[in-house]
């Protein structure tokens, strides 16, 4: 059986800096079924030239079709991306669809905290419909996440649909970090998300000015306002606050190598609920003590088992630090490994392998499926001649 994998770019290495979770994801689904003998094959894909396949490109649509002509079954790896390109897929090809974020979770999170147009939201909707109508079996980040989802399968009509949950791999790219370091610094690692209450999180510099904040990570695409609040707090506390933005590996450890602790602060939003914290087992992996926001399912898990202190804003900062103190990085550790390793996270994954099947689509979705046909006769229309002719007579008489 070959299996295609719809991944996101770039795969990381040492040198690449900017390693999201989508690529985490791509990676770590990637090297887990090579590792249990599977022939797989990666189509990556980007949103910019420099990375992979541009999903905002045409051609990448007939190379999404290309790909799949040698494929027996397909699997996407990470969220939004790969669901960009499933028109291109063959119907007669099983798909398993990845899907460890919630869009429509993720959409509101960014609409508390910045503007947001209608045409946004009618594109997260459409892609949301698009891929489950698509799916012929769903993986979620959470318990959570599936019961969401599974009220969106049935709004739909489509509750036929197998979903299962596979959690956030414990699994990074580098070796396990066992050393601890004796110093106060606190490490903020990854994307500078919509859901991140940077503002309430800097408040613990204020209680002991040697106490520094090592930020490695940076604002994402969509919300371009982070940009100016880190320059702002670099401004109110200059030799506290330490954006390092997105690093290679090997810097990347010698900044973890000068902190003891890890953490993060969310918004009041659906997205934690629904959601997963990567840094969370990032930090554990790299020997830290965390403390942040326990809205998440993982964030409450590792809180019940000892691995995490959860940290309210209205609560005694100093006395945080002291709990976080006593927690036991090494039992994290093993903890994270019992529960949540590539065998135990992607299980489910492997039991739809050893039988892919195809889930008959019902048409129960008429102005979803009028709406694609518009869309494709529509893009037919601007690509035309006589379009681009009669658009320019438009441009210059009216």
């Amino acid at each position: 059986m070959k299996i295609g994998l719809l991944g996101c770019s770039p795969l990381p290495t040492p040198q690449e800096k900017l390693t999201t979770f989508a690529q985490l994801r791509t990676w770590s689904m990637l090297k887990f079924l090579e590792e249990q003998g599977y022939s797989v094959q990666a189509f990556l894909l980007s949103d910019q030239d420099s990375h992979g396949h541009n999903v905002y490109q045409e051609s990448t649509f007939q190379a999404v079709k290309t790909f799949c002509q040698d494929c027996d079954v397909l699997i996407t790896a990470g969220p939004f991306l790969p669901a960009l390109v499933l028109d291109a897929i063959p119907e007669e090809i099983p798909l398993w669809l990845d899907w460890p974020s919630d869009p429509l979770a993720d959409q509101h999170a960014k609409r508390e905290v910045t503007q947001s147009s209608s045409a946004d939201e009618s594109i997260v909707q459409e892609i949301v419909r698009r891929a489950l109508f698509r799916a012929d079996a769903i993986g979620v980040i959470s318990v959570r996440q599936r019961w969401a989802s599974l009220g969106q399968l049935l709004l739909l009509g489509l509750e036929d649909r197998p979903i299962s949950v596979c959690p956030i791999a414990y699994d990074f790219p580098f070796r396990v970090q066992k050393q601890e370091s004796k110093g106060q610094d606190i490490l903020l690692s990854g994307s500078l998300n919509t859901w991140l209450n940077l503002e309430r999180i800097t408040e613990i510099l204020r209680i002991d000015p040697n106490i520094k904040l090592h930020c490695t990570g940076g604002s994402v695409a969509h919300f371009p306002e982070t940009k100016a609040q880190i320059k702002q707090l670099e401004r109110r506390f200059p030799s506290q606050f330490l954006h390092h933005g997105w690093l290679e590996e090997q810097e990347l450890q010698q900044v973890i190598a000068q902190c003891k602790y890890a953490t993060w602060l969310d918004q009041g939003a659906i997205e934690p609920l629904l959601g997963s914290r990567t840094r969370a087992l990032f930090a554990i992996w790299n020997g830290l003590k965390i403390f942040g926001s326990a809205e998440t399912e993982l964030a409450e898990f590792l809180v019940a088992h000892n691995a995490m202190v959860a940290w309210h804003p209205d609560e005694n900062t100093p006395y945080i630090l002291e709990s976080a103190e006593k927690l036991d990085c090494e039992e994290a550790q093993n903890l994270c490994q019992m529960y949540f390793s590539p065998l135990k996270t992607y299980e489910p994954l492997l039991r739809w392998l050893s039988n892919p099947q195809r889930v008959p689509k019902k048409v129960t979705d008429f102005p979803m499926l009028e709406n694609q046909a518009l869309r494709r006769e529509l893009r037919a229309v601007y690509q035309s001649k006589t379009w681009r002719i009669s658009n320019k007579i438009h441009t210059l008489f009216f």
